[in-house]
């Protein structure tokens, strides 16, 4: 059976686009690189992306982002909440173990401050369990970066 999973795009807007599409502007990988600190964002979003498996329907979750361990935000969903939310159309072509559910939403901060070098991770709690999500790295780039990247 598969596992279950929690994803962020770490990136500077979400943008909702003609049709119901999403569109991620600056969108950071594993490190957001700081000219100096305090570094000042005029925005920051995390678009958070749970997926698992249907037989394991969650009665209770907790999705939280840290900044250096300390609660950024936080968003708790009940068993009346999820169940509205999560169940999926059966895919007659999917055997029922193999079927994943899915809940996408996103954290907006408008601005952020980041006073310095720190991390922002992402930890979910499904009915007590922790699952660890990506993490991003703010940081000040080395001299090499700095000349790759043409930064001051």
């Amino acid at each position: 059976m598969k596992s279950k999973s929690i994803r962020a795009i770490y990136c500077d807007d979400i943008r909702l686009e003609i049709g119901g599409k999403q569109s991620y502007m600056g969108v950071y990988n594993t490190d957001l690189l700081a000219h100096a600190f305090p570094l000042q964002m005029p925005k920051f979003c995390a678009q958070v992306m749970l997926t698992l498996p249907t037989l394991e329907a969650p009665k209770n979750l907790r999705v939280l982002l840290l900044y250096n361990d300390q609660t950024l935000s936080e968003i708790t969903l009940d068993e009346a909440t999820l169940g509205s939310q999560l169940i999926p159309e059966p895919d007659p072509e999917t055997l029922p173990e193999d079927q994943r559910l899915g809940i996408n939403f996103s954290f907006v901060f408008a601005p952020l401050l980041i006073e310095t070098a720190s991390r922002i991770k992402l930890r979910a709690y499904i009915d007590g369990e922790e699952i660890k999500g990506n993490t991003l790295i703010i940081r000040s780039p080395t001299n090499e970066e700095r000349i790759a990247l043409n930064m001051p």
